[in-house]
């Protein structure tokens, strides 16, 4: 069964051999709404009543912004049996990003503690001389200890696109100290070839344009990338929103417009089935999220899936979304949601047979 948000509509998931679609009987709320702008706004709204917003200053002066939204669980005062949730956002994002997702995790029984961070370079966080996958990663796991996320109950991590190559990262060297990962729509590529990431000689990379937009609302010029069908147009005026900085004259975005300049060429090692495999046998659970749209998919030329299944399956689960794209929370964002919350079930309950949820 799975805890937490509710919806009366049961939710279709197809498991990761192809078997009958596993069915999520979840109860409460009414799922006709979903993305609008009354539905964002009953989320946002639901959040905000247990949500904190704060910097966490690391050893190094670095402030890190992250949101948190907390709450004990029924009849027990002990934070300690509460396993944190950490969820680290991909390229050009922010903990922003995920303010109407979090809310739909949150188990009242059992009580919750969600964080969402915004890495350095991005977001409401400082902006750093240089940047790079290994100090994300370090950076990441810093912020969790600094917020005591590591206690009797090990946390666990949800990441999306670029920050899974920032958690694959951690998990290779700490995945001890957590209880389990979860990946969505991010590559997993066949062989461990090292990718030269930083900065382009004429700084094609550049992400953040540094100048102010005058005529323009953050809505009307934001691109989500890779580019995809709005499914949600409430939900990505949103994220641009919350993506943007009001000045008198108009707005910028959020992040440091030189951060891709910045980037050190440093080799960049991809995410591998192997390395997953490793990652599941030796340190914690792993279980990975895509959607049947995604722009991943499509570049690989039909190979991507079947790869992912064979390198996988039957020892991490794989969970598609249907008809989402690369943005699957923006897109599914009920779908992904009970998604994550069966894969955390999964992962505290080892005898839990995934094909005969």
């Amino acid at each position: 069964m799975v805890s937490g948000f509710g919806y009366n509509s049961p939710i279709f998931l197809t498991d990761s051999r192809g078997h009958a679609p596993l069915i999520l009987t979840i109860k409460g709320r009414t799922m006709v709404d979903v993305g609008s702008d009354k539905w964002l706004a009953k989320q946002l709204s639901v959040g905000e009543s247990c949500l904190e917003k704060a910097y966490c200053v690391l050893d190094d002066g670095r402030q890190i912004h992250y949101l948190r939204w907390r709450r004990e669980p029924l009849n027990v005062k002990n934070w300690d049996v509460i396993p944190a949730t950490l969820l680290v956002h991909g390229a050009a994002a922010n903990a922003y990003w995920y303010g109407y997702f979090a809310p739909l995790l949150f188990n009242e029984a059992k009580g919750f503690d969600i964080i969402a961070i915004s890495n350095s370079g991005n977001g409401d966080s400082s902006n750093l001389n240089s940047y790079s996958v290994s100090d994300w990663a370090d950076e990441t796991l810093n912020v969790a200890r600094t917020l005591k996320l590591f206690r009797a109950a090990k946390p666990k991590v949800v990441a999306h696109s670029f920050g899974c190559f920032i958690a694959t990262y951690m998990f290779l060297r700490s995945g001890d100290l957590f209880s389990g990962l979860v990946l969505i729509d991010c590559p997993i590529s066949e062989f461990d070839v090292d990718v030269k990431v930083g900065p382009t000689p004429n700084g094609e990379q550049l992400r953040f344009k540094p100048h102010i937009h005058k005529t323009t609302t953050p809505g009307e010029r934001f691109r989500l990338m890779p580019d995809q069908p709005i499914k949600h147009p409430a939900l990505v005026k949103h994220v641009a929103e919350q993506s943007s900085v009001k000045v008198l004259q108009g707005f910028h975005w959020k992040g440091d417009p030189d951060r891709d300049l910045k980037m050190i060429h440093t080799k960049h090692p991809l995410i591998t089935g192997e390395k997953l495999l490793n990652i599941n046998k030796t340190k914690c659970k792993v279980g990975y999220i895509y959607g049947t749209e995604t722009a991943i998919v499509k570049s690989k030329a039909g190979n991507f899936i079947p790869y992912v299944y064979k390198s996988l399956s039957p020892y991490i689960p794989v969970i598609p979304i249907e008809s989402a794209g690369h943005h699957v929370w923006l897109d599914k964002p009920v779908e992904c949601a009970a998604a994550v919350i069966l894969l955390f079930e999964k992962f505290d309950d080892t005898h839990l047979a995934f094909s005969s949820l």
